[in-house]
């Protein structure tokens, strides 16, 4: 076990396949060998000895837990779940049980029953970071930003320098229309982690909303340099582009997000009114009916009829 705490798992895969040898009734060897089996990425082997050490010891929460987390990164989310309740069944202090069922249940599509597990988890430890981390996730997935904010915010008084929850925090800040309070989360998780795209695809957004254009084309730019498939940063800057009045610029972004394939009804509108602007009429209706296409497909009567003012402008 030491071994495997200092990093040297095929060491200690070694030692505990001894100690299964010498002792083929000890459920501990078997649990202790599947961590390791699952840390080397061998999920079915882990499976395997976790599924052992149940057989010798019925009341063993650890390894119904773990099996469970294996189940869960084997995409088994039926069999991680079953692995969870027996876990909690056995310990129904067991804080990883609670916190990993909830994640099972969120694959399920059950986000009130996950938050019925994170609550659990914040009040029998209420110093459990990661569990106000996910729990504002959750609140966020569920339309409920300001709820967001204040996990965000306890999970941040825990632990003060994770990028990650700042730059959730700052998602539930724009979502509450907050864009300077968003600017600011989303600048402090690019000092943690500069190379985090999505921070700078989404402060874009915030100082688009401010009216700083300048600042938003600069992090969308960087976005696209960090990732040169972040399609969703392409077309931010093709609008800004666009409301500057560089339609060639604004064309080749759209033009890219388009030949990825990426069926976006509003890069196809946007693309055709900047067709437009450039004077090509066949393109810009060629664009809008795709555009108008789509909307309808995704029931967006609105938008629908705003393709149909331009097409009457053409």
């Amino acid at each position: 076990l030491l071994d495997s705490q200092q990093g040297n798992q095929q060491t200690a895969l070694e030692d505990l396949d001894e100690s299964v040898r010498l002792a083929p009734d000890n459920p501990s060897a078997y649990f202790h060998r599947g961590l390791i089996f699952r840390e080397l990425g061998s999920l079915d082997a882990a499976i395997g000895d976790f599924t052992q050490a149940i057989e010798l010891r019925e009341d063993y929460p650890e390894a119904f837990l773990n099996r469970g987390v294996t189940h869960y990164l084997m995409d088994s989310t039926d069999a991680a779940l079953g692995d969870f309740n027996r876990a909690i069944e056995l310990d129904d202090t067991n804080l990883e049980a609670y916190y990993n069922r909830s994640f099972a249940r969120l694959a399920q599509g059950r986000p009130r029953a996950a938050l019925e597990d994170l609550n659990t988890v914040v009040s029998l430890d209420p110093g459990y970071a990661d569990a106000y981390r996910i729990r504002g996730q959750v609140y966020i997935a569920s339309g409920n930003p300001a709820a967001a904010v204040g996990d965000f915010n306890q999970a941040l008084e825990l632990a003060p320098d994770t990028a990650e929850v700042h730059y959730r925090r700052g998602t539930a800040y724009a979502l509450l229309d907050d864009p300077q309070a968003a600017v600011s989360d989303f600048t402090a998780a690019l000092a943690l982690d500069p190379d985090h795209a999505p921070s700078y695809k989404e402060r874009g957004d915030a100082f688009a909303s401010l009216g700083d254009g300048f600042s938003a084309l600069g992090d969308y730019t960087t976005a696209i340099e960090l990732d040169g498939t972040y399609w969703e940063a392409y077309s931010s800057r093709g609008r800004m582009y666009y409301e500057a009045g560089s339609y060639q610029e604004a064309y080749s972004d759209f033009s890219a997000v388009i030949a990825a394939n990426v069926s976006d009804a509003d890069v196809f509108y946007y693309r055709g009114i900047t067709n437009a602007r450039m004077g090509n009429v066949n393109g810009a209706e060629t664009d809008l009916e795709k555009a108008g296409s789509l909307y309808l497909t995704n029931n967006e009567a609105a938008r629908y009829r705003i393709v149909l003012d331009a097409l009457n402008k053409l």
